[in-house]
């Protein structure tokens, strides 16, 4: 049974999406994207996957109501407004190690 989609945004290890698959995802990768892009697509979505050139805010999240989690390749979550997507119910990961596997 399908879990929904999963929007990966940027060059990832092919692992991620392969793991994303295995747990019974969807997964969408578009390696270069906008925010408006993001912005415009992001609805259908219960889950994201960033690295660095994406900024996750308060609009972008109230365009995704049904985004479960949102997840960061690489250790800082500055781009992404952890307080609000928790408040909203969402669950914010990072990956600090991603950047030593690739």
């Amino acid at each position: 049974m399908q879990k929904g989609k999963v929007l990966i945004t940027e060059v990832v290890h092919p692992i991620l999406a392969e793991q994303l698959w295995q747990a019974g995802f969807e997964c969408i990768h578009i390696e270069k994207t906008t925010y408006d892009e993001v912005a415009q697509i992001i609805g259908d979505y219960v889950g994201l996957v960033v690295r660095s050139k994406i900024k996750i805010d308060s609009a972008l999240i109230d365009r995704a109501p049904r985004l479960r989690f949102i997840g960061r390749t690489g250790s800082g979550m500055e781009l992404i407004d952890t307080e609000y997507a928790t408040k909203r119910g969402i669950l914010c990961l990072n990956s600090p190690r991603a950047i030593a596997i690739r």
